[in-house]
């Protein structure tokens, strides 16, 4: 039985095709098992206001669940002075986005922070932390990157990665 060269070239293609479905497999087998067996723990980290936030915080967080995140460490800047012109939190002088997100949640009237206590038993993980340092003025500031440097020295070792940022972002 004489084979021509067309017929060897398809032979060797198909033996090198099932050689590599086969490598593939097994590669995929490894990565599949990797991804199981992984004890890796991802923490997000975020400076934000919570009466700011909390209507969407659930999403944020479940969302972030599934992604593989285990720690969320939440530093809740409620009353500080903002970046910009005037403050947020408890100023009662002007009506900014964190202002008219409390007032519309007094319309349901409940405690957030009660609320939140119960986001944090549903969602095991959620740090609550009160950052609330004082410029030297006395205001509540944002200061973040205080708020890294924070997390760094006393969080940090609990993770193996994590993501800086804002309950209004997703990755």
């Amino acid at each position: 039985m004489k084979l021509s060269h067309k017929k060897i070239l398809i032979l060797l293609l198909f033996i090198a095709i099932l050689i590599l479905m086969i490598l593939l497999n097994k590669n995929y087998e490894k990565f599949e098992n990797r991804e199981k067996e992984s004890n890796l723990n991802i923490a997000i980290h975020s400076v934000f206001i919570l009466p700011e936030n909390y209507i969407f915080l659930e999403e944020w967080i479940a969302y972030h669940k599934e992604l593989g995140f285990t720690q969320f460490y939440l530093y809740d800047n409620y009353g500080s002075v903002s970046r910009g012109k005037g403050r947020t939190g408890n100023n009662e002088s002007s009506l900014n986005k964190t202002r008219a997100g409390i007032e519309f949640l007094k319309l349901f009237n409940f405690d957030i922070y009660d609320e939140f206590e119960k986001l944090k038993k549903k969602y095991p993980g959620i740090h609550h932390i009160k950052w609330q340092p004082k410029d030297e003025d006395g205001n509540i500031s944002y200061f973040p990157g205080k708020a890294i440097a924070h997390y760094r020295d006393n969080y940090a070792k609990n993770s193996d990665w994590t993501a800086f940022i804002d309950p209004d972002e997703f990755i």
